[in-house]
């Protein structure tokens, strides 16, 4: 008898639980895509570190979501307790994308 054992890949789970939180933003869900990114961002940052891309594209994820559903006073006061617009800025430089794209120039 051999036993399975599932392995502990939560960078796989969070890529689908991303890919769902998409899938409820792109139809307008937003409240539902809300509750999963605020989960993947938690997640992503214990994980990876508060400095890093994947924490930089899980924040911008949510912050879509935080514009799609008007939620723009929650979305900046995100971005401000996280200071991620300047943990951005500092850590890929002026010119990268993820710089120039930030959300909250949009939001």
């Amino acid at each position: 008898h051999m036993a399975f054992v599932w392995p502990d890949d939560r960078e796989n789970i969070n890529a689908t639980l991303q890919n769902l939180a998409l899938a409820y933003h792109n139809r307008g869900r937003y409240d539902d895509a809300l509750r999963l990114e605020e989960q993947l961002y938690s997640e992503t940052k214990a994980m990876c570190g508060a400095s890093s891309v994947q924490v930089f594209r899980a924040a911008q994820n949510l912050m879509a979501s935080y514009c799609g559903s008007k939620r723009y006073a929650t979305g900046k006061a995100f971005i401000r307790e996280n200071q991620l617009q300047s943990l951005v800025s500092r850590t890929l430089g002026q010119d990268h994308y993820r710089t120039i794209t930030w959300p909250s120039t949009r939001c």
